[in-house]
């Protein structure tokens, strides 16, 4: 098989405190799935690092810092074993488990939990993220800080029609874009691949092999996390006898998080910021009103960014713009960069992004209130605008893309009634 092992292109630099549960392993990555266990790939061959330290929970590669988030820390490798069926040459069964020498407790409210079902994720379609500290292109360096993206699921028959020779096995899954421009690259081997409702984070797949990285018709693969379940519990549960979820043994309860400082009262559910991707927040009836923006901080970093906004009673959401243009001597003056902007509203309960103001490329927004609950912000599967079969959300999100066809304001159906907004709300940002 001329593939590629390992394949974070395409993605953006995780929040901190995003991904506590990510590991750092010697040019790998992995998952700790429970207090002395982490999940990567055999072709990482961890069995050869014993005594050597794994890093868990960074956001940054030489740094252990998360900022108001708990430290990342060292653990070293007590025992690795790869599965016993892992094919070298096919990439198959490509699990192994690493027993760290003593347990690392995550105080987050984010839960990782492992796959179970054999039929999920579907065929096709379903979001996933994936996560690393790879390359950023194929061949290219790796990344200084941990990198997310969002891909897509596809069916093995698809995958394999996309390769030729059929290399899909049952224990694989692959995800990307048809398109191509988003995929994990060389050096996020191991890492995780999952699906994120709230703050439950399901593992459906470990980053295993794939055809250069982010190419047209070339999706990562992964391997699939549901078929191993029961080898998993063997090792953990018996032959280590250790804490583990699957076990049947209750987990620790964590440490409450430090609530963010809000001037308001303190709502039911905690404050979070969410990201929201490239331009600038919206109110929730889609406005951009600029009466409510405090555009003047610059200079400033992200952590300094969250606390203004944090400090503004009526804030909702903000922007921030991390790299300069170029580098000059004007100081902190209009439009230096590090930027930050504060989206402030007494009616505004939600913010979508804007990308109609100032250049949005250069920020990332992010929402900052309650977290939405998925079943109230998704778009619908059944849509089919005008009844026509292939034009669903996803082919909505396509078109978003044209600046010129915002099809997200036209009639749903040749009756009228409702509009395109009505069935994609999450693709239109009307949540």
């Amino acid at each position: 098989m001329d593939a590629t092992p390992g394949r974070i292109v395409g993605g953006d630099p995780s929040d901190q405190g995003e991904w506590p549960y990510y590991t750092l392993i010697n040019g790998c990555g992995g998952s700790l799935i429970a207090p002395r266990v982490i999940l990567t790939a055999a072709h990482c061959k961890p069995q050869k690092d014993i005594n050597k330290k794994v890093i868990i929970g960074p956001t940054k590669r030489k740094d252990l810092d998360n900022g108001p988030f708990q430290m990342a820390e060292k653990r070293r490798i007590k025992k690795a074993i790869p599965h016993p069926n892992y094919k070298k040459k096919t990439l198959a069964n490509d699990y192994a488990l690493i027993l760290l020498d003593k347990e690392y407790i995550i105080e987050s409210t984010i839960k990782l939990v492992l796959n179970e079902d054999p039929n999920f994720p579907p065929a096709a379609g379903e979001v996933l993220d994936v996560l690393g500290m790879g390359t950023l292109s194929s061949g290219g360096d790796v990344a200084d800080v941990l990198m997310d993206v969002k891909v897509e699921s596809f069916s093995n028959s698809q995958c394999n029609s996309y390769f030729g020779g059929n290399p899909m096995k049952d224990s694989m899954i692959c995800a990307g874009l048809e398109e191509g421009g988003k995929d994990s690259c060389q050096g996020d081997s191991g890492g995780p691949l999952v699906k994120v409702i709230g703050n439950t984070h399901t593992q459906v797949g470990i980053s295993s092999w794939g055809y250069g990285c982010a190419d047209e018709k070339s999706p990562g693969v992964y391997s699939r996390v549901s078929e191993e379940i029961n080898w998993m519990k063997k090792v953990i549960c018996d032959e280590w006898n250790v804490e583990f979820y699957l076990c049947g043994q209750t987990p620790p309860t964590p440490p409450a998080p430090t609530p963010a400082p809000i001037m308001s009262p303190t709502p039911p559910t905690p404050l979070s910021f969410e990201k929201l991707g490239k331009g600038y927040p919206r109110d929730s009836k889609g406005k951009f009103n600029k009466n409510n923006w405090d555009t003047k901080n610059h200079c400033v970093d992200f952590t300094a960014c969250q606390d203004k906004c944090k400090a503004q009673d009526q804030c909702v959401g903000i922007a921030w713009a991390s790299t300069p243009k170029v580098a000059d001597d004007t100081g902190c003056r209009a439009q230096s960069l590090p930027r930050c902007v504060v989206y402030y509203g007494v009616t505004a309960q939600t913010v979508a992004v804007e990308e109609a103001s100032g250049d949005p490329k250069e920020f990332r927004a992010y929402r900052y209130g309650a977290p939405v609950d998925p079943t109230v912000c998704a778009d619908s599967e059944s849509f089919k605008w005008k009844g026509v079969t292939k034009k669903n959300c996803t082919w909505v999100a396509n078109q978003k893309e044209n600046e010129n066809n915002n099809v997200c304001k036209k009639w749903a159906k040749k009756t009228g009634i409702k509009k395109v907004k009505d069935f994609c709300k999450k693709t239109c940002g009307k949540c």
